[in-house]
């Protein structure tokens, strides 16, 4: 990740040195937003960890609620049913993928 610097106070008027302003430019692009980008990376990875488990689970209780309507629903219904719920729960597995 690279930081495009376009405007930055020159700090003439509060007495800072070129030099300083130079090393304060090195420091965020060398160490701070590097750092940054690796927290948001893994707090990313981390929540698309938690959500594809989430979407799991659903997809579990769906199946399974879809199975007991389907032994008690016949005919058009039923395939209607399946059909939507089948659909849905394709949606399911695409939650947590980059």
């Amino acid at each position: 990740m690279s930081m495009n610097i376009t405007r930055m106070d020159n700090g003439a008027d509060k007495g800072i040195s070129s030099e300083e302003i130079a090393h304060q430019r090195r420091l965020l692009h060398d160490t701070y937003v590097p750092g940054l980008a690796k927290i948001y990376a893994r707090a990313l990875s981390e929540f698309r960890r938690k959500a594809r488990s989430h979407a799991q689970s659903a997809k579990e209780n769906v199946n399974n609620d879809m199975g007991m309507m389907d032994s008690s629903i016949r005919g058009k219904s039923s395939s209607a049913i399946r059909e939507t719920v089948s659909q849905q729960v394709q949606r399911l597995d695409l939650i947590g993928q980059e």
